[in-house]
């Protein structure tokens, strides 16, 4: 993180990270840390909370305004997904949202952030699983998606929650 922050403004094609390891290591606060500090430079910054997120949408299902919604994700210059894995996923956030939102942000170079409790191995199998059905093609695009946005950076700690 503290390299990220030294660099950032060197290097326009910087990778953003997918933080990921066990529960209460702290993977939120060191990003959500960064994500302070960027804003403090006045660089606009967007953290959503994952599982909020998808909660969003499945009720804007009937209200509408999940486009507006989707396009904000994709504006931001620089965008912290929180707990990714943390939501019981759907073929429709998936393909249609998060997919959409990844690709767009690889197409534009934008960096993106996730913190995780999944591992490189879990994260194919959690984006496979939907509620219906099981499509590992699906999972892949999504996965290399990820893959070329982001570094994929283990904490490997103590629970500090306990």
């Amino acid at each position: 993180i503290k390299r990220f922050l030294e660099t950032y403004e060197e290097n326009p094609k910087q990778k953003g990270l997918y933080v990921y390891g066990e529960c209460g290591q702290g993977k939120s606060y060191i990003v959500a840390y960064l994500a302070v500090e960027l804003a403090n430079k006045g660089i606009d910054v967007a953290f959503v909370y994952y599982p909020d997120l998808v909660r969003k949408i499945k009720s804007m299902v009937l209200t509408g305004g999940i486009d507006q919604l989707v396009n904000e994700l994709k504006r931001v210059p620089i965008l912290f997904l929180d707990d990714f894995g943390g939501e019981t996923t759907t073929a429709f956030i998936r393909d249609e949202v998060l997919g959409a939102v990844l690709q767009d942000r690889m197409e534009n170079k934008k960096l993106t952030f996730m913190t995780s409790n999944l591992d490189p191995a879990m994260l194919h199998n959690h984006l496979a699983e939907t509620a219906k059905d099981v499509d590992a093609l699906k999972a892949s695009r999504i996965e290399e998606r990820i893959r070329v946005l982001m570094e994929f950076v283990e904490i490997n700690d103590i629970d500090y929650r306990n």
